[in-house]
């Protein structure tokens, strides 16, 4: 109960963050000039608000917490590896959370295996915020579709891998460079 209070409670934050953001860009917008690093707070404020929002709503459920911290934490650790950051080497093992999610997601009593686009989505649209926000500075909606397509263009290849991975099991983890 008291995660899901935190997680509500930061979800709100991240909501002000992105209010108080949106107020500066306008202020801005009516003078002329540009908006600087505001649209990757008014972004993260966005996502910050569905990602906390999704924690509180599966506070009391451990795995599924996981699953999420598992997809945020690739998005985070390929942001580290972007340049200008000095920690290139960190690409190497950026995807890793996201092979250890695919590993952990079960199967449903439908018989249907779990979805794991929401999961990438998730990751691939924080990496693309964190890296290519200020393409905002010329259209807020450009920028905002950039990173939106950009997520799901993304995402493409990983689903491409899973589908693989199920029809044919002996390729294994060998075929995801392929894509």
């Amino acid at each position: 109960m008291k995660l899901q209070k935190t997680t509500r409670a930061l979800s709100l934050i991240a909501l002000l963050i992105t209010l108080g953001s949106s107020w500066k860009m306008w202020s801005l917008y009516g003078q002329n000039m540009l908006w600087g690093k505001l649209p990757l707070w008014f972004f993260l404020g966005i996502w910050g608000a569905v990602f906390f929002y999704l924690l509180s709503q599966n506070a009391d459920r451990p795995k599924q917490l996981l699953k999420y911290v598992l997809a945020a934490s690739t998005g985070i650790l390929l942001w580290a590896a972007f340049p200008p950051m000095p920690l290139i080497p960190l690409a190497f093992v950026a995807f890793l959370p996201l092979i250890y999610l695919e590993s952990l997601l079960g199967t449903r009593p439908n018989g249907k295996t779990e979805r794991f686009l929401p999961y990438l989505y998730l990751s691939f649209t924080l990496w693309n915020i964190l890296t290519t926000y200020w393409v905002a500075n010329s259209a807020l909606i450009a920028g905002a579709t950039a990173i939106l397509i950009n997520s799901f263009f993304m995402s493409v290849p990983w689903m491409l891998w899973r589908w693989t991975r199920k029809k044919s099991p002996g390729i294994g983890l060998f075929i995801l460079p392929a894509y």
